[in-house]
């Protein structure tokens, strides 16, 4: 029997309050839903555990209450939390969200001032690594974009990279982030050892201003990406490399909450071409995980065990 493949993902855990007002601009007293685990690299984590792999998380939380509702979720759902430092004296990191009537969203984080961006790279951890029990490791770009927590992504990923492992890589590109002069080149860092690159359409724009789709997607090729994955939304997804290229519509879902979803849809395509599914079934399960993502209020209250999603995907056949 072959051995579990093992995903590494690492970044800022947080807890979501979702406004149940829409349009209220996070600037009036309203109701809020929460807290719901979050956090890009953990709603992924999450997910992909989900779907059939191992996971570590590296994180940090404070010891409080919402500390507790990450970790509850993490050990409901199989991420393993051995490498998620409690931190005292803290708080764990927040985020506070509105919807507008057309769909789009404002965020208010507290991030740098909590526990999420004190990550730290555990001597145990490189072992792990260096004795090629990692598969994969995941980088999400909003946690790439912080100055503390980047040196930590930057030494697991140099430390997968040597060990042979594969690199997956979201660019997840936010305009404060964008913005930092110290970003561009860690993206070029990054993207030269990406083994699997999962952009956004918003996300190649950002990366690559004023290139068309085909530009981009070449000039991503050329600065060193294997294989491009792009989330388009509601318009479905599109999988390309050298040698192919297909695309998936989008499903047609009562969207309550989509925040999350392109860290669900990543998950489940990484932890599928992990465990050796083809790309075609691997992009059509990650486009069916993704929609479901979104019929759930709470970032990672719509993520679905694999078996959930086949499901679905029988059913609309």
């Amino acid at each position: 029997m072959s051995k579990m493949p093992t995903i590494l993902a690492a970044g800022e855990l947080l807890v979501e309050f979702v406004s149940l007002e829409k349009g209220c601009g996070l600037r009036k007293t309203t109701n809020f839903k929460g807290p719901f685990p979050s956090g890009a690299p953990g709603i992924f984590a999450d997910q992909a555990a989900l779907t059939g792999c191992a996971v570590y998380m590296v994180g940090a939380v404070a010891e409080d209450s919402f500390g507790d509702v990450i970790l509850d979720r993490f050990a409901r759902d199989g991420v393993s939390t051995d490498f998620v430092t409690r931190l005292p004296g803290m708080t764990t990191g927040s985020a506070f969200v509105s919807y507008f009537e057309d769909g789009s969203r404002i965020f208010v984080f507290n991030i740098s001032n909590a526990a999420a961006c004190n990550i730290a790279v555990d001597p145990r951890l490189l072992a792990l690594i260096a004795d090629g029990r990692i598969s994969w490791f995941h980088v999400s770009g909003s946690s790439l974009g912080d100055p503390r927590m980047a040196p930590v992504i930057l030494t697991l990923f140099d430390a997968v990279r040597a060990a042979g492992g594969k690199i997956s890589y979201d660019p997840n590109v936010r305009k404060e982030i964008a913005s930092n002069p110290d970003y561009a080149p860690m993206v070029q860092r990054v993207l030269a050892g990406t083994d699997l690159f999962l952009p956004s359409s918003e996300d190649m724009q950002a990366l690559f201003p004023g290139a068309s789709e085909d530009d981009a997607l070449a000039r991503a090729f050329d600065s060193g990406a294997k294989c491009i994955v792009m989330k388009k939304g509601s318009r479905g997804c599109a999988y390309y490399s050298r040698s192919d290229v297909f695309s998936l519509p989008g499903h047609s879902v009562n969207v309550i909450d989509a925040t999350g979803a392109g860290d669900c849809f990543c998950a489940t395509f990484v932890a599928l071409t992990a465990l050796g599914s083809k790309p075609r079934e691997a992009l059509t399960l990650a486009n069916a995980a993704a929609a479901l993502s979104v019929t759930e209020t709470g970032p990672m209250e719509g993520n679905r065990a694999l078996a959930k999603v086949k499901e679905y995907v029988a059913a609309l056949a």
